[in-house]
């Protein structure tokens, strides 16, 4: 609160819809954020996120979805992050049909199975410019397609993939597709840093054929579109706000320079 930080806090939730929370009619951003924080400067904008299509109910994603949607804020869902995400909206089986159905959740109601996670949240009506869609792992090109088609924003955090499932979002044929990933490290309990230079140098290390201005576009501008806070940041340029990093990086041109700041560590 009293830095000169901004961007948006998201308040996450998961589970089946309650009622108490989601309530139509009530305020839930309001409720569920003043006691957060207070941000006497204006800098921080609070949204509300959608843990994940197999943890949490459509009716509770929907009313998420709507929340946000009707004050003109950006909406946050992790997709297609794990097998046994995978399995679940694909099958309506597997070990994640059973813990739901070991805690008494009925998901009878719930339109699963389907050709895919991207697939199951497009229809229930989640994307579009203003949604987040975090980490895309188990997705082809007809998930991309519609993720295009949507204007949604990706977000990858390839350090965490690779961290907890072993697997790398297939980055390459996001590019070749018209995407613009935004980069992201997901959070200390999956990777050991929350630099972004860390998850840069990741990137370009395990995606040789990416271009270093690509991987560097990944981290900045790319970003601050996904939040919608293009306008004030992500690239220097008058009207913008200037914050300035120094870096001990000997370099005479911008080619140089963008190769070693995305494998800077």
């Amino acid at each position: 609160k009293e830095s000169d930080l901004f961007g948006i806090w998201f308040h996450e939730f998961l589970g089946s819809i309650d009622q108490t929370i989601l309530r139509p009619g009530t305020d839930c951003l309001k409720d569920q954020t003043d006691n957060l924080c207070k941000d006497p400067k204006g800098n921080i904008n609070f949204s509300v996120a959608g843990h994940a299509p197999h943890t949490s109910s459509p009716k509770m994603l929907q009313r998420l979805k709507q929340e946000s949607k009707s004050r003109g804020l950006v909406f946050s869902i992790h997709v297609a992050e794990s097998d046994d995400e995978s399995e679940f909206i694909t099958s309506a089986k597997g070990d994640w049909a059973l813990f739901l159905k070991e805690r008494n959740i009925d998901f009878s109601s719930w339109p699963v199975p389907a050709r895919s996670e991207v697939e199951y949240l497009d229809k229930l009506g989640l994307f579009d410019a203003q949604t987040i869609a975090v980490h895309l792992l188990n997705c082809d090109s007809s998930d991309f397609e519609i993720i295009a088609k949507r204007g949604a924003k990706p977000v990858l955090s390839p350090r965490s993939n690779l961290n907890l499932h072993g697997k790398l979002p297939d980055l390459p044929k996001m590019l070749a597709m018209g995407l613009k990933p935004g980069l992201g490290t997901d959070s200390l309990a999956s990777c050991d840093s929350l630099s972004i230079f860390d998850e840069m140098a990741f990137v370009a290390k395990k995606f040789p054929g990416v271009d270093p201005g690509t991987v560097f576009a990944m981290a900045t501008i790319n970003g601050a579109e996904a939040i919608g806070m293009e306008k004030i940041a992500g690239t220097l340029e008058p009207g913008k706000t200037g914050d300035f990093l120094y870096l001990p990086l000997e370099t005479y041109n911008l080619e140089g320079f963008l190769k070693k700041v995305t494998s800077y560590e």
